[in-house]
């Protein structure tokens, strides 16, 4: 894959070497043991009563139908506080914004592959100021399609 300036910020997940964050590393590491020999782990592979320290932190995206239109289903409470935006139920698409969010999703879709991107404006709130590091997961309740992403974010 040559230089795109759309996703030239997008830097692919071979090791948890590649992922400088204690707490996104660590849940890259479960996920790497989750999905074991297969391309990817399912969301049924994980419960959330071992991941508490992390719910805040996450945003968990429905992938919905051939579009493959982005749906958040879970929207962290330290994102809430950081972004001061619940984002729960919403359609990406339908948050101004939130366009470089859905080219990233689309990555992880095409690619089927986790990615880490450094220094993220929150360019979907108001509070543009903040930044963040943002640990990009697949998951495929069939090892085949990516029907979620589990998203980590670390802010400054």
């Amino acid at each position: 894959m040559g230089f795109d300036h759309k996703t030239h910020d997008i830097q692919p997940v071979l090791s948890s070497d590649d992922v400088p964050l204690e707490a996104a590393r660590a849940l890259y590491i479960l996920w790497d043991d989750k999905r074991g020999q297969r391309l990817m782990p399912a969301r049924r592979d994980f419960d959330p009563a071992n991941m508490r320290a992390l719910l805040e932190d996450i945003v968990l995206f429905d992938v919905d139908g051939a579009e493959s239109r982005l749906r958040v289903r879970l929207h962290g409470t330290r994102i809430v506080q950081m972004s001061g935006l619940d984002l729960t139920g919403k359609y990406l698409d339908q948050i101004p914004g939130s366009e470089n969010v859905g080219r990233r999703c689309q990555w992880v879709i095409a690619h089927k592959a986790p990615t880490f991107i450094r220094k993220v404006q929150l360019e979907w709130s108001q509070r543009s100021y903040r930044r963040y590091d943002v640990l990009a997961l697949p998951l495929s309740a069939n090892d085949k399609d990516v029907n979620m992403i589990l998203f980590h974010l670390t802010f400054e």
